[in-house]
């Protein structure tokens, strides 16, 4: 016998599905132990946008991470770094240039640059760039 959860029918927000997408990649980054103190940032255009991204919220491990802390903000909002809720201006700085200049990149790991080796983004199973600064940016393989 399997057990089963009815869920109520309801229309599913797409941003709300994005942000605990984003907060279980969070989760299994700390499972595969690809964390280091608080500095590391991961950020997830939300679906339907162009402009908008969710980003974790500066001073939180990524431990501590759930999918009603993560901060959406807009590429082209001027005063995101006049918020009481500001992100790190360093995750602002990678993660609002990566969305803004990059539409197609779906998703940004900013990871230190040991744990980039070890999560195989060096071994050619993304498509990724990444440098100390840079962190990864994982896109959509195009099949040729």
């Amino acid at each position: 016998m399997t057990n089963t959860v009815e869920l109520p029918d309801r229309a599913v927000d797409p941003i709300e599905t994005d942000r605990v997408d984003l907060a279980c990649a969070f989760r299994w980054a700390v499972r595969l132990n690809w964390h280091e103190s608080v500095a590391n940032h991961f950020s997830l255009r939300v679906r339907g946008s162009g402009t908008q991204f969710l980003l974790n919220p500066r001073n939180r491990h990524f431990s501590r991470i759930r999918a009603s802390d993560l901060q959406l903000f807009d590429v082209n909002d001027p005063a995101a770094m006049s918020r009481d809720d500001a992100p790190d201006a360093t995750a602002w700085g990678l993660h609002g240039s990566i969305h803004r200049h990059c539409p197609q990149a779906l998703c940004a790991l900013h990871l230190p640059p040991a744990l980039r080796d070890g999560a195989g983004l060096s071994r050619g199973q993304h498509d990724a760039a990444h440098q100390s600064e840079l962190g990864a940016i994982l896109q959509p393989r195009r099949h040729r």
